[in-house]
């Protein structure tokens, strides 16, 4: 059982164990039993506030959660640091940018839109947390697209393989993508990854209505039917100008264990990590804020690779 789901269901027994006893001692009317019922409501009462708390101030906070910020301190101690190249310790700021967050009901009409162009039908929806999965189980489609950002992957299971590696040129590619409704700005750069992958990547592009970012990454067999389609390329709109962190400061916090993929990084035990570069990248956040974050690329004192990534907002 997950951690999480083993402290929240620790939680709601408790809870429903106070629920149960107050409402007990409510209707025995035994001696004291208003003070013992009210001593019964009391832990119920103080976790409500405590979830209203959070909630308004989840609420009244400007920005969202960002899945790369850390949950845990990873435990560094023992772990000796090398850089292969020069942090740069420039104050500076960086550009948090707006993206198209969508709700349950955008997310059907979108995915009705999606279905239409194509000539598709999805009778079914699951709802999660994130995202909305549209599905056809008989025709093998299916389209799941996130609510923080409008991305999406459409998949159809049904496609089958070709025995050959297809490579198609970067136009017929286009073509497919505009009668899936993705328009692939001019400046994108195309790239065949092998197995049919075929991506084009835009780096912050302004096309003066919008910065465009991201990648698409689209399957292909050899007669031009698309097996699957990852729409990771981002519509954007400036919204504030804030500042970040140095890659000095973001590389102590690095030592200091503050990073994501903690559980990776703890499963190989580095004695040794020799940090080859850092980047700057953007991650959407829950409220469908577009921020900035550090990517630090290195290995580990035996050969494996890794990635970590550290928040680079102030």
């Amino acid at each position: 059982m997950d951690v999480d789901d083993l402290f929240t269901n620790t939680l709601g027994c408790v809870a429903g164990f106070g629920i149960g006893m107050f409402l007990i001692r409510v209707f025995s009317k035994g001696k004291k039993y208003r003070k013992q019922a009210a001593l019964y409501l009391c832990f119920p009462g103080i976790l409500i506030l405590a979830f209203v708390g959070l909630y308004a101030g989840y609420t009244l906070q400007e920005y969202g959660n960002l899945s790369e910020t850390p949950s845990f301190r990873v435990q560094t101690k023992n772990v000796v640091w090398e850089l292969e190249y020069t942090l740069d310790d420039t104050l500076r700021t960086a550009p948090v940018y707006q993206a198209q967050k969508l709700q349950k009901e955008s997310c059907a009409e979108f995915a009705s839109h999606f279905a239409e162009k194509l000539g598709l039908e999805f009778p079914d929806a699951y709802y999660y947390d994130n995202c909305t999965i549209f599905a056809n189980h008989q025709t093998g489609d299916f389209l799941e697209v996130s609510y923080f950002d409008g991305t999406y992957t459409y998949t159809h299971s049904l496609a089958g393989e070709d025995l050959q590696d297809v490579q198609l040129e970067p136009v017929e590619v286009r073509k497919i993508l505009t009668a899936y409704g993705i328009p692939i700005p001019e400046e994108a750069q195309f790239q065949y990854e092998g197995n049919r992958v075929h991506t084009f990547a835009v780096d912050l592009y302004d096309t003066g209505d919008a910065i465009m970012d991201g990648t698409v990454r689209c399957w292909c067999r050899g007669s031009g039917v698309v097996k699957k389609v990852e729409n990771n390329l981002l519509s954007l709109t400036n919204y504030r100008e804030e500042p970040i962190l140095t890659q000095a400061e973001a590389y102590e916090q690095l030592r200091k264990g503050n990073f994501t993929n903690g559980d990776y990084f703890t499963s190989l035990s580095p004695q040794k990590i020799t940090v080859e570069s850092c980047f700057l990248d953007y991650k959407t956040d829950s409220k469908g804020f577009y921020q900035p974050v550090y990517q630090f690329q290195g290995y580990t004192g035996s050969g494996e690779s890794i990635q970590m990534c550290v928040p680079a907002r102030k």
